[in-house]
C-alpha cells in the first residue's frame, strides 16, 4: 500500500487512503495515497483546477488497502489498513518507524488523542488504546459487536465512537468503561464531530445527521436533525468559525447552520465524497473517483469554489487529512 503526497499551499498537508490507496496532505503543499507504497507528491497552487499528479517519493510497508491515516505531529503520520496492521511513519525519512499489532480485522479508524497516545478501531468492533511512545497497547476495550466507523474526541481521557451497531457510545478510557450511549439513528454511524466537549454531530447511512448535546446530568440527547442529503453521508468536519460541513455519496458537500438544522452552502463532486479535512475555510475532500478536490466556504450562503484538484491516478480514495507544519 502506498502513501502520495501532494502539495497543496505552504505550510499545509493532506493524507488520504484508497483501497489500496492512502493520501496525506504535508507542509501547505504535499499530499499522501497509498496501495501498497506509499507515494510522497507535491500539489499544485491556489485556483488551479486542472488535475495534477506530482510524485515526490513512497513509502512502501501494507500489504493490504490503508483505509484510515492521521498526522500526528509535524514529522510523523499513521496509516491503518485491511492488512490489521497499524504503521507509524517518518515524514522526514519517509521510513516505518513503528508497526502496531492488536487488531483481528481490518483497521478503519484512528485518532490522535494527544502526541503519544492513539485510538484505533476495527472491523473486529475493538477499540485499542496505543502508547506510541513505548509502541504498545496498553487497554483493550469491546466496544461494538460490528467494525467501528467512527472516533471523537470530547475531553482527553473521553472518547466516542460509533459504527454498525447504530449506537454511539462514550467511553472512559482510564476506566474502559462505557459511560453514555445515543440512539437514533436507523442505520450504521460513519462520522463524528465533537463540536465541544457537550455537543456532538454524527453522520449516518440513514442520510442524516443528528445534533446531541450533554445535559447536566450527563445524559445525552438529539436536539436537531439535519436533512438533505439523498443518500448515506460518510463524513463531517468542523470548518474554522464552527460550521458543520459533510460529505455524502450523493456527491455533495454540505455546509450547515446547526442552530436552524439548514444547508448554508453546498458543492458538488464528481463522485461519491468518502473523507474531508479542513483548513482555516478550505476543505479538502476525497471522492471514489481517485480525486482531492480542495473547495473553499469563505463566509456563510457563499457556494463552495474548487481551488485545486489532484489526481492520484487510483481509483478510489478513503480518508483524507490535514498536516500543519
Amino acid at each position: 500500500i502506498f502513501f502520495r503526497v501532494l502539495p497543496l499551499r505552504k505550510q499545509n498537508m493532506l493524507c488520504s487512503a484508497r483501497s489500496r490507496t492512502c493520501t496525506v496532505q504535508m507542509p501547505f503543499g504535499a499530499i499522501y495515497s497509498a496501495t501498497s507504497t506509499i507515494e510522497l507528491t507535491a500539489a499544485p497552487q491556489s485556483h488551479d483546477v486542472t488535475p495534477r499528479s506530482m510524485s515526490l517519493n513512497n513509502l512502501e510497508g501494507h500489504v493490504n488497502t490503508v483505509f484510515c491515516v492521521a498526522t500526528l505531529n509535524n514529522d510523523h503520520v499513521v496509516s491503518g489498513s485491511w492488512d490489521t496492521m497499524i504503521r507509524v511513519w517518518s515524514l522526514e525519512t519517509g521510513e516505518c518507524t513503528q508497526v502496531l499489532e492488536g487488531h483481528r480485522n481490518w483497521v478503519s479508524v484512528l485518532l490522535v488523542n494527544n502526541s503519544n497516545e492513539l485510538v484505533s478501531g476495527g472491523w473486529d468492533g475493538i477499540l485499542n488504546l496505543w502508547d506510541l511512545s513505548e509502541g504498545t497497547c496498553v487497554r483493550t476495550i469491546e466496544a461494538h459487536k460490528g467494525a467501528v466507523r467512527a472516533l471523537a474526541s470530547l475531553k482527553p481521557q473521553q472518547v466516542v465512537s460509533a459504527g454498525d451497531g447504530k449506537a454511539i457510545k462514550v467511553w472512559d478510557l482510564h476506566q474502559g468503561t462505557c459511560i453514555a450511549t445515543m440512539k437514533g439513528h436507523t442505520k450504521p454511524v460513519c462520522a463524528l464531530v465533537a463540536v465541544s466537549p457537550q455537543e456532538l454531530a454524527s453522520a449516518s447511512w440513514d442520510t442524516t445527521i443528528r445534533i446531541w448535546v450533554q445535559s447536566k446530568g450527563g445524559t445525552w440527547r438529539a436536539v436537531r436533525t439535519l436533512s438533505g442529503h439523498t443518500d448515506a453521508v460518510s463524513c463531517l468536519a468542523l470548518l474554522h468559525d464552527g460550521r458543520l460541513v459533510s460529505g455524502s455519496r450523493d456527491t455533495t458537500i454540505r455546509v450547515w447552520d446547526t442552530a436552524r438544522a439548514t444547508c448554508s452552502s453546498m458543492a458538488t463532486a464528481t463522485e461519491a465524497v468518502t473523507a474531508l479535512a479542513v483548513c482555516g475555510d478550505d476543505v479538502a475532500a476525497t471522492c471514489m473517483d481517485g480525486a482531492v478536490t480542495i473547495w473553499t466556504f469563505p463566509c456563510v450562503g457563499s457556494q463552495g469554489k474548487p481551488l485545486c484538484r489532484l489526481d492520484t491516478q487510483q481509483s478510489a480514495l478513503y480518508a483524507v487529512d490535514l498536516h500543519h507544519k
